[in-house]
């Protein structure tokens, strides 16, 4: 008898066959019984041989892919670990460039999140308004601001959080600020705003201008007194750019010739001809 199984890829044979003697020895049924029942055990422990070997190849095949994957991913996450480490040394090189640009900077320089919590302070805010680091992050930026100044305040914020414009954004203005002291003192202001995944955040670029205001006022006062002694005096005075061809007449001088300066256009020409 030959029984043919495929199984697994496989094709097994099972061949079983009797002796003449043994047939004619064993001619009574409980013998072919005997023999029947070895002949099914044989079958049913190949069948259960063959069932175990294809069971063994399929597992040996998806351990094999699970594998591939496995080395394939591990190839991933390597290359993403290389990736990741090449991108936080170039985030550090540029926090540290810019550290080092707005720590030697002498402005201030301030950022705010879009509640006005003050996030970022340089030491040239820390020398203009007398609060360290450690005291202004997280303060309201109204700590630095007058009081009279807060409505504006809030108005320029509501904007620039809805994505409006204001008179502020992108140029310079002249406001007052305030000192931990509770001083005020002339500033000038450069506002603009940033967008992460963290949000909406503003930084205003400050400059403490009082020396300058000083130095404007001081200008008005010797020009003040100029004009105050040509009238008394009655002296006029001119100045002629000979490159740009242009001519500045005093107030006197204006008065002295019977000139009034909105209506008279200061020339050399015009001024020769009226001497």
């Amino acid at each position: 008898m030959e029984t043919s199984i495929e199984m697994a890829g496989r094709k097994w044979s099972l061949e079983s066959a009797l002796w003449p003697e043994y047939s004619l020895a064993h001619r009574a049924w409980q013998s072919w019984s005997v023999l029947a029942v070895v002949l099914l055990f044989t079958g049913l422990l190949g069948a259960f041989l063959l069932v175990v070997t294809g069971h063994r190849q399929r597992d040996e095949v998806l351990v094999a892919e699970r594998t591939h994957e496995l080395v394939a991913a591990n190839a991933m996450l390597h290359r993403e670990i290389a990736e990741r480490s090449v991108a936080e040394n170039g985030l550090r090189v540029s926090e540290a460039k810019l550290r080092s640009v707005t720590h030697s900077i002498g402005d201030a320089i301030v950022s705010a999140d879009d509640s006005g919590n003050i996030v970022f302070w340089n030491p040239g805010a820390e020398a203009i308004f007398g609060y360290n680091e450690k005291e202004a992050i997280g303060k309201p930026l109204n700590t630095i601001i007058p009081r009279r100044y807060h409505s504006m305040h809030r108005e320029t914020m509501a904007r620039l959080k809805a994505g409006g414009e204001t008179r502020v954004a992108g140029k310079q203005v002249e406001l007052e600020g305030l000192r931990k002291d509770g001083a005020e003192f002339p500033i000038e202001l450069t506002l603009s705003s940033w967008k992460t995944n963290q949000g909406q955040f503003y930084t205003g670029i400050l400059r403490n201008i009082t020396r300058r205001k000083q130095a404007e006022d001081a200008l008005k006062c010797s020009e003040s007194r100029l004009a105050e002694a040509q009238r008394v005096a009655h002296v006029g005075s001119w100045e002629w750019d000979t490159l740009s061809k242009h001519v500045f007449c005093s107030e006197e001088h204006y008065r002295l010739f019977g000139f009034v300066p909105d209506e008279f256009a200061a020339s050399y020409d015009r001024f020769t001809a009226s001497v």
